[in-house]
């Protein structure tokens, strides 16, 4: 059994990472990818933060999924298309 297999569904994990974000959001996505996940979005929050002339630590998120098995829950319960995304937060 593995530390994440006893956490009850929608419960948030949090895991200490020793590289910095960028280098967290570049091993993740690799990660992802090649257990065949597809990465639909890396979104910067602190730049977009910047952008709109606030700060915020470096926060970057990353929505990633599998659409073979989205679509099919998706066809089953056309609701489910509004249900979170499977997603990781990156922050200091």
């Amino acid at each position: 059994m593995t530390e994440d297999s006893t956490r009850e569904p929608g419960e948030i994990v949090t895991k200490l990472s020793p590289r910095s974000v960028p280098d967290t959001v570049a091993r993740l996505t690799g990660i992802l990818s090649d257990k065949g996940q597809k990465v639909f979005a890396v979104i910067d929050q602190s730049a977009e933060a910047s952008a709109a002339g606030l700060t915020l630590r470096e926060t970057v998120l990353v929505i990633f999924g599998n659409p073979a098995a989205g679509t099919l829950v998706m066809q089953a319960a056309p609701l489910s298309a509004v249900d979170p995304p499977t997603d990781a937060l990156v922050a200091p």
